[in-house]
């Protein structure tokens, strides 16, 4: 009885403070954007061999380690963070942190999005890695969102690529300057590891410097943009960046990232809610009688489709495969260091390229030649670079192309046998353009062309590739735009980013009375793979279709295609996911063109209307007519975030399916036809059950789709 008299005023004790104490506090909710395919589950598993976690996912392993449950991280890649942060995503965080994404290629709904952010009371922060001299210049903003420019001091002009952003001092210990800082605090700064390298950060007014090189460089900065907190490390990362072994072999960098998050947090405002499950609404109007601007079947091809190494000759499962995706028309995209030579000069042996040109033909694509060995022929110099090429050196690179066209396109224009087999010539392959390389470049290119040009009519010349900014505009202002075309590898941009700057260089040309150049997409690709692959070339072919300032997009490649950290192509060769299904398409790559595969003629008025407006940006449509009378017509719901759909965080919805109502005005056919239908969402083509008879001179037909999130449906009227 006594323990039992002792017990009863304990629990009644403990029930009063129960009642009287707060609520738990919820998780503070951190975002990682930490780039693109390492940041990926299956290429940790996969390529990296599953022993070690790396960017987002060591962030997280390690933060929680040193505060278990105090934080709650979603990982996102750069590419669904360029094409998807808004405001109404970033509502739902406390902090946003930022680690090797491409500066230049976010859009300003991204960057603003984070400047509301931050001003609200959010915390951000962008961590320093090979990327970083992406987010200098005035290509990009996000130096708007931190405490600090990244612009080093000095620096004149727009090349930097030869700016020195980069800190002298390598392999040092940080050195905390305001150690009793909370991000600081408590942390052992004396025997940590070394950090690599940093990069030069120029703190801004009111800014606080927190930690330092040992020669008083700015390593790790905070301060504040309204109510919110934001930290610039000019150095600290994660274990396989800029900083590997102090984040592998640093015990407290668990309790750094704890208290980064913590203080960043500080002021956050964040009262996200559970959100519900709906069901969003979308009417589509399809008007084929309204013709917009003629589609080019050379917008769904593939690099290196001639000879893949990795495959032989296309034969069997892959060449059904590629005929499968209706290539006639398609642009081959060939290099001419697969064209033997002998070293004396003018003494070639074409025998390749005869083989190349007969495996065009017999694939229904039209060649492209790629000069990329070009720079390296090696009877015209050793060793030689751009910067230092002479005028003697430049005319045996014509001579060099001109017999090469001469071969290939049976004489000169004067020849009564000369056809254009050859229409489109690329001087070089990502050439090695800087300040000091970009004028002889362009002394080099304007010769080839213009002999090109006089001696081979219809015949078209590009260049570039590679990187872009700002070397394109020197280049269109050092040739006085006279470019038929300009060659892009767009890896990782989004559509709407890709083809503003399109947008820009066409403006400046017409601005400066020079010719606009067309574009060709000869490399296009991104290292992620799965439902996000599937919505990255979904969309952008929803773009390109649109362009009629591009000749062609090729995606990069189409047999699988190993380097050292990249994996590329659409036909597996026995690695990864899919392993042993050599020859097969990987899926999320090769459905976007399967549900494409009918679009051809005319793309024709198309128009998305939803209730809610923004769900209406995730709704994608666009319709095509042939030459017959055939329509097509592509719906897409896309991934929407992270995958789950669009979600409105203040309205608590989230729209995990789209009822779409189709309405397509037709032109009248004589001839009687069937709707059919096709979906994917990545992970296999199939075709739907629903069939609709087009009866002879019918002019209107209504279907019905429901959309999950990435999933597209190509919708068909013909034979």
């Amino acid at each position: 009885m006594r323990t039992i008299r002792l017990l009863i005023p304990f629990l009644a004790l403990l029930f009063l403070c129960s009642a009287g104490a707060p609520a738990l506090a919820r998780p503070t909710k951190v975002l990682l954007v930490t780039g693109d395919w390492k940041s990926q589950q299956w290429y940790q598993d996969v390529v990296m061999g599953g022993k070690q976690k790396y960017r987002g996912r060591f962030i997280e392993q390690k933060a929680n380690e040193a505060a278990p449950g105090e934080f709650a991280f979603t990982e996102m890649t750069n590419y669904a963070a360029q094409e998807y942060i808004d405001a109404n995503y970033l509502s739902q965080f406390d902090v946003v942190l930022f680690g090797d994404v491409v500066g230049y290629s976010f859009p300003a709904k991204a960057i603003d999005a984070l400047k509301q952010f931050v001003t609200d009371g959010g915390g951000f922060i962008y961590c320093a890695s090979y990327k970083w001299n992406t987010c200098i210049g005035n290509a990009c903003s996000l130096a708007d969102v931190l405490p600090v420019s990244l612009t080093p001091p000095g620096t004149k002009g727009d090349d930097w690529w030869l700016w020195k952003y980069n800190q002298p001092e390598e392999k040092f210990k940080p050195v905390a300057k305001l150690a009793d800082h909370p991000i600081a605090k408590g942390l052992n700064w004396r025997n940590c590891p070394t950090l690599d390298k940093a990069f030069v950060v120029v703190p801004k007014p009111g800014a606080q410097v927190v930690l330092t090189t040992p020669n008083a460089a700015p390593l790790l900065v905070a301060g504040s943009i309204g109510k919110g907190h934001t930290i610039a490390s000019a150095s600290i990362f994660a274990n396989d960046e800029v900083s590997p072994e102090f984040c592998q072999n640093w015990p407290d960098i668990g309790r750094f990232y704890a208290q980064t998050f913590r203080w960043l947090a500080t002021n956050s405002k964040n009262q996200t809610r559970a959100c519900q499950a709906a069901a969003g609404s979308a009417q589509i109007a399809v008007d084929a009688t309204k013709k917009q601007n003629a589609i080019s079947p050379s917008i769904f091809g593939f690099n290196s489709t001639i000879f893949p190494p990795n495959l032989g000759k296309l034969s069997g499962t892959a060449l059904t495969n590629f005929q499968r995706l209706n290539p006639d028309g398609q642009l081959a995209r060939i290099g001419s260091a697969q064209f033997n030579f002998e070293p004396q000069r003018g003494n070639f042996n074409f025998a390749e390229v005869d083989k190349l040109l007969q495996e065009c033909e017999r694939l229904h694509v039209r060649p492209e030649i790629v000069t990329d060995s070009l720079l390296f022929v090696p009877w015209i110099w050793n060793g030689g670079s751009l910067s230092n090429i002479t005028d003697a050196q430049i005319k045996d690179c014509c001579d060099w192309v001109a017999a090469l066209l001469k071969h290939t396109n049976h004489g000169t224009g004067a020849d009564p046998r000369y056809k254009p087999v050859i229409e489109y010539l690329e001087v070089g392959n990502e050439p090695a353009i800087d300040g000091t390389t970009i004028q002889p470049y362009v002394k080099l290119y304007t010769a080839v062309a213009n002999r090109v040009h006089k001696e081979f009519p219809g015949v078209k010349v590009g260049a570039l590739g590679g990187y872009e900014l700002p070397y394109v505009d020197w280049f269109l202002d050092g040739t006085k735009g006279h470019v038929d075309f300009l060659s892009r590898h767009p890896y990782g941009w989004t559509p709407d980013m890709l083809f503003k700057l399109q947008d820009g260089w066409q403006s400046r040309c017409k601005a400066k009375g020079y010719p606009a150049p067309h574009f060709c997409i000869t490399e296009w690709d991104f290292w992620i793979a799965g439902a996000p692959k599937f919505d990255y070339m979904i969309k952008r072919t929803f773009a390109a279709v649109k362009r009629t300032d591009t000749v062609a997009t090729m995606h990069y490649r189409l047999d699988q295609y190993p380097e050292p950290v990249y994996i590329f192509g659409a036909l597996w060769a026995g690695f990864g996911p899919g392993k042993g299904r050599t020859g097969m398409p990987i899926t999320e790559v090769y459905d976007p063109y399967l549900l494409f595969n009918r679009f051809r003629g005319s793309r024709v008025q198309t128009a998305v209307a939803c209730p809610d407006s923004r769900l209406a940006e995730h709704v994608l449509a666009e319709s095509a007519i042939a030459g017959n009378g055939d329509v097509s017509t592509v719906v897409y719901y896309d991934h929407g975030y992270d995958g789950n759909g669009y979600t409105d965080f203040a309205a608590g919805k989230q729209y995990g399916q789209v009822n779409v109502s189709v309405e397509i005005k037709l032109l009248p056919q004589p001839r009687r036809r069937t709707l059919t239908m096709r979906s994917s969402s990545g992970d296999g083509t199939k075709d739907e059950a629903t069939k609709i008879d087009v009866m002879p001179n019918q002019s209107e037909v209504k279907v019905n789709v429901t959309l999950h999130p990435h999933q597209a449906t190509a919708i068909t009227i013909g034979a």
